[in-house]
């Protein structure tokens, strides 16, 4: 079986694992600010994007650290490339989060009653996504089961791939609502649709960015 733990001395999953739990709760406050949007509540949709922006920093401070402690590691330079892609692609994930928020707080934009249920569709299943990866980093800092300082790469490439498929998902699910939405141009105007497929692609970015992580987590994990 291969595994991986405690052979590499000052380990940066466990700082790696940290960064992700503040991008998770990012991400986790998505599904309230959707449901703010759609409701047309800009006190709600302002005070979630306050709460995003909170933790998004709180992400950005953690990955300062981790970047000042690569620097000054014992890992090889190839090790650190892939620890500092990876912490960027997390970094990505909040940021994606952050500017959706923006993009729902720039405009008062009705949401046709029709697509409200796939915004709160899309939200979940960001979330979901966002799980998933965290329980990987969890794993990979010994906070995540019982199996002490090591894991099985396989085992946890293949949960990284679920993230994968949430992505197809929300992909998916993307298409649908921008065909829907432009089948509705007749009642809603330009400038209506032209935001609402802004913010549908703004929440799919929250989705693409996660599997980018994903892709580079799994490649930290295939190299060693």
């Amino acid at each position: 079986m291969k595994t991986i733990g405690g052979i590499f001395g000052r380990s940066p999953y466990g700082p790696v694992h940290e960064m992700m739990l503040k991008v998770e709760q990012c991400v986790g406050q998505v599904p309230a600010m959707v449901a703010a949007f759609v409701a047309g509540d800009r006190v709600a949709l302002e005070a979630v994007t306050r709460q995003i922006d909170t933790l998004e920093g709180q992400a950005d401070d953690i990955k300062r650290e981790i970047r000042k402690h690569l620097s000054t590691s014992l890992f090889s330079s190839v090790e650190r490339t892939e620890i500092l892609d990876l912490v960027h692609s997390l970094d990505e994930i909040a940021d994606a989060a952050q500017d959706a928020g923006k993009l729902m707080g720039m405009r008062c934009t009705p949401v046709p009653v029709e697509l409200a249920p796939s915004f709160g569709q899309l939200a979940a299943r960001v979330t979901r996504g966002a799980a998933e990866l965290t329980a990987v980093t969890a794993r990979l800092s010994g906070n995540g089961g019982p199996g002490g300082g090591s894991v099985d790469i396989h085992e946890l490439i293949a949960a990284l791939e679920g993230v994968a498929r949430i992505e197809f998902e929300c992909d998916e699910q993307q298409h649908d609502m921008l065909k829907r939405l432009l089948a509705m141009e007749d009642r809603l105007g330009p400038m209506d649709i032209f935001f609402l497929m802004n913010i549908i692609k703004e929440l799919g970015e929250i989705a693409d960015e996660l599997e980018n992580a994903a892709d580079g987590l799994a490649r930290v994990l295939g190299s060693r």
